[in-house]
């Protein structure tokens, strides 16, 4: 069960990517630069983070395994967390439910719940 939830986590978090191109996430994240700059800085960051995923998740040795899954939790809940911030304080903020409280929050669940959740509940991390 943890494993799954952990995994839809990061499906969500993918699919939040996609809602984060229509949105350019790269104006609030990276003002400094000029919008096409930043929209290539974000996917070239993006491949990173899903190559290191991929990675990761897959790696053979099980405490790297379980650290890089606690990290990508955390990440998940400050995602979400950063989010609902940029929401309240940031007059260029554009996402919206249902997409937004699906993908970001629904994230931002999933890692919660991987946190709380035994280590070991029956079933490999």
């Amino acid at each position: 069960m943890k494993e799954k939830i952990f995994i839809l986590g990061l499906a969500l978090l993918a699919t939040h990517e996609l809602d984060a191109m229509i949105h350019k996430e790269w104006e609030l994240l990276m003002p400094f630069l000029e919008s096409k700059t930043g929209e290539v800085v974000f996917i070239l960051l993006h491949i990173l983070i899903f190559f290191a995923s991929h990675h990761y998740i897959s790696h053979p040795n099980e405490p790297i395994r379980y650290r890089f899954k606690t990290l990508m939790s955390w990440f998940l809940l400050l995602h979400g967390l950063a989010h609902f911030v940029f929401s309240l304080f940031h007059e260029g903020y554009s996402f919206s439910p249902p997409i937004e409280s699906i993908t970001v929050y629904g994230g931002s669940l999933c890692g919660l719940l991987y946190l709380l959740l035994p280590a070991k509940t029956g079933l490999k991390t």
